[in-house]
């Protein structure tokens, strides 16, 4: 409340000062191919009538980093997997976003379990790779580089940028050399020509898949996006942007990679989620009118019988 006293003007003043949003500026640098610059845009339109954002791209991550140690902007977006990378001195996290979709995909034709018999796919991850091996055994995976080399055209694919070796992977796969590669969601989402995609998905949405197709489990810490800040930076400014289901999910799921050796991080899949508890009971409530049953007393889920929605399987505790 203004008291009586006061000046007209001074209390037009104080009010526009009340009123004002925060100015934040917010550097991103051009697209890594991780979904994070498109994430940021978003939230930077979704929350325009808490602040007045500014954005700036820089050229490169080590420039935005060095202008934002200077001073020169109050946030800087980025991926989880950079921000390990960083020499962390003078820095620190304000905020998570909510975590993008881990899961990568298969651009293809088809879906992974009707490719033709010993097809041939590319795939950089090891880990996904075994997954597909074990779904299918008699499908070729090679990396780009490897596949490559099996040609008699001559490409060196270790000086190709990530837009000219999806180019290239494309034109392989339109071709017909190829049946299909697995990219990030963020590398599918740079492809400019048409394409189907098939994702090679944890199931987790559809309980009822799980004994119909094969789960893939994502490669660790994939789908967080961090706002970065200089050291003292009120974080509390922007808690409205802050996920903290993403937060507390990146700090178990990082503490379980980092407690692997350095031999098993590139074969290990770890995914965590936070869930409410209404959110697992429809889930299985949604399980039971698919046809499914839980077997009390073990940890798994065996298939009913019947298949009709009138007669559903119900769940007798007794």
């Amino acid at each position: 409340m203004v008291s009586h006293h006061k000046a007209f003007g001074a209390v037009r003043a104080e009010v526009i000062a009340m009123d004002e949003k925060p100015r934040l500026e917010v550097l991103t640098t051009p697209s890594s191919y991780d979904g994070v610059r498109l994430q940021v845009e978003n939230v930077i339109v979704q929350n325009r009538d808490l602040f007045n954002f500014k954005m700036t791209e820089v050229p490169h991550m080590e420039v935005a980093v060095e202008s934002l140690r200077k001073g020169n902007a109050d946030l800087l977006a980025m991926s989880i997997n950079q921000w390990k990378k960083l020499n962390h001195d003078g820095l620190q996290i304000s905020a998570f976003l909510a975590r993008r979709e881990p899961t990568w995909v298969l651009v293809a034709d088809d879906k992974p379990e009707y490719l033709p018999y010993g097809g041939a796919v590319v795939c950089e991850k090891e880990l996904i790779k075994r997954q597909l091996l074990r779904m299918r055994s008699d499908l070729e995976i090679f990396t780009l580089a490897e596949f490559a080399s099996n040609r008699t055209e001559d490409i060196d694919v270790s000086v190709l940028q990530t837009d000219e070796a999806l180019e290239l992977l494309e034109s392989l796969r339109d071709s017909g050399e190829l049946d299909g590669y697995v990219i990030s969601r963020g590398m599918f989402s740079q492809i400019k020509t048409r394409v189907r995609r098939h994702t090679l998905g944890m199931q987790r949405e559809k309980p009822s898949q799980e004994f119909e197709r094969s789960m893939f489990i994502s490669p660790p810490l994939e789908g967080f996006s961090v706002l970065v800040s200089r050291r003292g930076f009120p974080s509390a400014v922007i808690s409205n942007i802050n996920d903290n289901a993403a937060e507390i999910c990146y700090e178990i799921e990082n503490s379980i990679y980092e407690s692997l050796g350095d031999e098993l991080k590139h074969i290990s899949g770890i995914f965590v989620e936070q869930k409410k508890l209404s959110t697992i009971l429809k889930q299985y409530v949604k399980l039971i009118d698919d046809s499914y049953a839980l077997k009390i007393g073990e940890n798994y889920l065996i298939p009913s019988g019947k298949k009709t929605r009138d007669s559903r399987t119900k769940w007798n505790p007794s």
